[in-house]
């Protein structure tokens, strides 16, 4: 599964939103939930539709990836997660020296073992290939 498939089967959208350029408006079903995404050039905001016209005014949809532009448009008090920085690699690249390489197909299973379901997807090693 690629980034894109995981975070497009979680907001309900299709992975092709995220090499869009601009803002692409989902509807969530919450009333005071906003997911806000921003991958390269296209902005992914999942918010209630009672949300859409107030989203759709930004003057800049990458204003919609920070906290200060969503807090002028979510209902008042918002509880903010985030932000957080996802990256993907491609390709291997020098480690900081408090990386551990995991050496074998046992010790990716004990690191499954040791975190929740959804750490695990979160971190799309399911796609990932040695070494790890």
């Amino acid at each position: 599964m690629t980034p894109a498939e995981f975070w497009a089967e979680r907001l309900g959208c299709a992975a092709s939103d995220f090499a869009r350029c601009g803002l692409t408006l989902l509807r969530h079903p919450e009333p005071r939930a906003v997911f806000a995404l921003a991958a390269g050039d296209a902005i992914v905001v999942a918010a209630p539709e009672s949300l859409h016209e107030r989203l759709n005014a930004a003057r800049e949809p990458a204003e919609l990836v920070t906290r200060d532009a969503l807090a002028r448009v979510v209902p008042p008090d918002p509880a903010f997660v985030g932000p957080a920085r996802i990256a993907y690699l491609e390709r291997r690249v020098a480690a900081p020296a408090d990386v551990v390489e995991l050496p074998s197909a046992q010790a990716l299973d004990a690191l499954r073992a040791a975190v929740t379901a959804e750490e695990w997807r979160h971190a799309n090693l399911e796609a990932a290939e040695p070494p790890h």
